[in-house]
């Protein structure tokens, strides 16, 4: 649809200069309906931003950059800064070296959880 094409590079610019602190995801809502059906969705485009599986914001139609700055932005500010990688993985190494492999694996699992 046209206002798709013309929201669609704006808002991936948007999330590009978010540095990996939000993911965009689209969803054909013809070979997905039943999404389409739960999310009442009544025109496209249609965006919503999720934080831990909840739907958080969410708009209709093609929007300004400077509209879709803010809605990325709360975004962020919802998922909060997220876990610290480094301090994780510089756990994990100290575990590796004093030979508590057990701990260190699980500390490695959860890193991957956060930042697959």
């Amino acid at each position: 649809c046209g206002p798709c094409k013309q929201l669609g590079p704006l808002l991936e610019k948007v999330v590009a200069a978010a540095k990996g602190k939000v993911k965009m995801v689209r969803i054909n809502i013809d070979e997905n309906q039943q999404i389409a059906q739960q999310m009442r969705v009544q025109s496209v485009p249609t965006v919503y931003g999720f934080f831990n599986g909840q739907p958080v914001d969410g708009f209709a139609g093609a929007q300004p950059e400077s509209t879709l700055k803010q809605f990325i932005d709360k975004l962020v500010a919802a998922g909060g800064s997220g876990p610290d990688i480094a301090a994780m993985v510089a756990a994990a190494n100290n575990l590796l070296e004093t030979q508590d492999y057990e701990n260190a694996m699980a500390q490695y699992h959860e890193i991957m959880a956060a930042d697959p």
